[in-house]
């Protein structure tokens, strides 16, 4: 009976850590994206694919393995870094090629060069999480799985989503921001 209290009072005391933690970490994300995008746009559309592949996730996760325990919070904070960055990756090449005029084109030449680069690292990364899944210990298992399911579907939305929201919203990458920088050290 004091083992079911115990497990009860960490999984208070985590969703209490999360509420406080989660918050602050897109706080700080969108700060660091803002400065380097120099416009709201980009964070909605650095975001958005995020918040379809947690909902997609929990989803899944909901149905296969409904008990939520401190491993599986942990799958929040792994990816909202994985699935900004292969958002902010297709994101930054798409405005790379704004001098192709064609929408089409532009897309497909960002899909074969970065998604390519954006698709192995999902590879690795779900080959490295999907070995946690031999494990003896149930929620090793469920966090393997749902680190795996979670990173498949940012590599998803990020393709899918990026491209379509940077058309729709008319994504332009500001010139005075982070990109724009010359790299002086070579005259250093």
């Amino acid at each position: 009976l004091g083992d079911v209290y115990k497990r009860q009072a960490i999984r208070e005391e985590s969703m209490q850590s999360l509420k406080i933690i989660f918050p602050i970490a897109l706080v700080f994300i969108s700060v660091v994206v803002f400065f380097f995008q120099r416009d709201i746009k980009g964070i909605v559309i650095v975001f958005m694919p995020l918040a379809y592949a947690l909902v997609l996730t929990f989803g899944v996760l909901g149905i296969v393995a409904p008990e939520l325990n401190l491993l599986s919070i942990a799958i929040v904070a792994l990816l909202v870094g994985l699935g900004v960055d292969y958002s902010i990756h297709i994101l930054n090449r798409l405005s790379e090629e704004s001098s192709l005029k064609d929408k089409l084109e532009r897309v497909e030449k960002t899909l074969s060069l970065t998604g390519r680069a954006v698709l192995l690292s999902t590879v690795t990364t779900v080959i490295g999480f999907g070995s946690l899944m031999v494990s003896d210990m149930p929620p090793i298992i469920t966090f393997g799985f749902g680190c795996v399911m979670g990173i498949l579907f940012c590599f998803v939305s990020a393709v899918v989503m990026v491209p379509c929201l940077t058309l729709i919203l008319e994504f332009k990458k500001k010139k005075e921001g982070i990109s724009s920088w010359k790299l002086s050290l070579i005259h250093i």
